[in-house]
């Protein structure tokens, strides 16, 4: 691929040919939760968040702002404020996702992080520890 910006000229490269897919799949999921649990300090819940987002389909921003109030474990269900002007909506929690936001709950007493927050990232911090706990390089902008 030649150096356009040498001409002066606006790239115009296409994501499909610089990436195969724009998604994680769930074995890659998998060892990213697997990581969350070994590195982290509060591995459980940081992995649950991880399964929060990939089943519910959350942005960073999303998973990071969810409190305890959007949650109704004995309904079975996970109320969404979507970010950039999406409609508020209500997910069914099922399986694995419904099972760690339960075990979550019973230990969240014992957290030192708000009570009233599911995680302790900020936004702007989530995808760097994700990197650290995959191991991976920070990308070139």
């Amino acid at each position: 691929m030649e150096n356009l910006a040498a001409n002066d000229e606006a790239p115009n490269t296409v994501n499909s040919s610089v990436r195969t897919r724009e998604y994680l799949t769930e074995a890659e999921i998998d060892r990213l939760m697997a990581a969350a649990r070994k590195l982290s300090r509060y591995g459980h819940r940081d992995a649950t968040m991880i399964l929060i987002g990939y089943r519910h389909g959350l942005r960073a921003s999303e998973l990071c702002d969810l409190q305890w109030s959007q949650v109704e474990l004995a309904a079975g269900r996970l109320h969404v404020r979507r970010a950039k002007n999406g409609s508020p909506s209500v997910h069914p929690l099922q399986g694995a996702a419904r099972l760690s936001l339960n075990y979550s709950s019973a230990i969240r007493s014992t957290s030192h992080i708000n009570a009233r927050t599911l995680t302790r990232y900020p936004t702007h911090q989530l995808l760097s520890v994700t990197r650290h706990w995959l191991q991976c390089p920070a990308p070139h902008h």
